[in-house]
């Protein structure tokens, strides 16, 4: 996957911070929160990142973390 600058910003922040909220995110990067909520989407779809529910029952709060792939997508050496 070709990650574009805003993909790679939230898939750097996330492995800055891990567990970081959505919110976090926007708030951090400056974001539109429509453009990181895409942008978790498709690094979630590709397996970068790992979406965790944070608060039982509530499907809107999230914790998201690094995967292994998604450590090998930034340090740019993916077999």
């Amino acid at each position: 996957m070709t990650l574009s600058l805003r993909q790679w910003t939230v898939l750097k922040t996330v492995a800055d911070v891990p567990g970081i909220s959505q919110r976090a995110i926007q708030t951090s990067t400056g974001i539109p929160p429509t453009t990181v909520t895409g942008s978790l989407l498709n690094l979630e779809n590709e397996g970068l990142i790992r979406r965790i529910t944070i608060i039982n029952g509530d499907n809107r709060s999230y914790e998201f973390y690094l995967t292994d792939a998604g450590a090998c997508a930034l340090a740019g050496r993916c077999l």
